[in-house]
């Protein structure tokens, strides 16, 4: 039974150089999970800029689409009115060839006189 007893105690508890191992490994690891989760919320504040900042620009080509294609069809002071390509005066066409023009809205058409 004494041997029983000596063995209990010679083994009970901690010794101070494991508990400064288990400390260190503990700190470092620990230092790592930290390391990972500062990383992590940078990245995700960024990818958060960066979407933003994709939709504003996909908005911006969207709107810009849109006033292009809008401008196609706005009449010019002096230009030709939905002419096709092959019937639009040039500098080989005859100058009997008539096509309408465009005019400005903010004169009054003048009438013959």
């Amino acid at each position: 039974m004494r041997r029983l007893r000596r063995g209990i105690r010679d083994e009970s508890g901690l010794t101070l150089i494991e508990l400064l191992v288990a400390m260190t490994l503990l700190t470092i690891l620990l230092a790592v999970v930290a390391n990972l989760y500062v990383s992590a919320m940078r990245t995700v504040g960024l990818s958060r800029e960066l979407t933003a900042n994709t939709k504003q620009v996909a908005n911006a080509m969207n709107e810009t689409t849109r006033a292009i294609r809008a401008a196609t069809e706005n009449p010019v002071s002096g230009s030709i009115v939905n002419a096709p390509r092959s019937s639009r005066p040039n500098r080989t066409t005859s100058s009997s060839t008539r096509m309408s023009t465009c005019t400005p809205t903010s004169r009054a058409p003048s009438s013959p006189s």
